[in-house]
């Protein structure tokens, strides 16, 4: 298989105020050029409509190259921190990144957030990229969750 998925590489939390928190490595290693990893954050929201945001501002940390693949929130009432937001980065390892590597989430002021990451194995001849913009879908839950139709994709191999 050309991308595999190996499994989490940690979690991260924070319920106090402050402008970022980290997520250190705990279940596997990142080796270097065919490692990569995927990071969920989440957290209260700031922005006051539901859309694409930038609360998550950066991730750092590790030996390698961060990049957003997208953040969406969603608010219930048009205030903040009354729904929740959440982004996805991707993380290619260009260095060994050993169990106990740090990576630091940045954002705005918040108080409850928190952060998993999940390790993929990627063969050389593969890609692994987002493959068109991300969409939101913002139904509040007190509305039920409603539903959500994918459809015109090209045939490829997705998450």
């Amino acid at each position: 298989m050309a991308i595999a998925a190996v499994g989490t590489l940690g979690v991260g939390a924070a319920s106090t105020s402050g402008t970022s928190f980290t997520l250190t490595t705990t279940t596997s290693a990142l080796s270097a050029n065919t490692d990569q990893a995927i990071l969920c954050v989440a957290s209260d929201n700031v922005a006051t409509v539901d859309g694409a945001s930038n609360t998550h501002t950066s991730v750092t940390g590790g030996n390698g190259v961060w990049r957003k693949l997208g953040e969406y929130t969603n608010t219930v009432g048009g205030a903040a921190a009354d729904g929740a937001c959440v982004s996805l980065w991707h993380f290619r390892s260009t260095g060994t990144n050993a169990i106990g590597t740090v990576f630091t989430i940045n954002h705005g002021t918040l108080v409850d957030r928190c952060a998993w990451a999940w390790k993929f194995t990627v063969a050389a001849n593969a890609t692994f990229r987002r493959a068109h913009t991300p969409t939101g879908y913002g139904t509040d839950g007190a509305v039920g969750f409603g539903s959500n139709t994918i459809s015109g994709l090209a045939s490829l191999s997705r998450l």
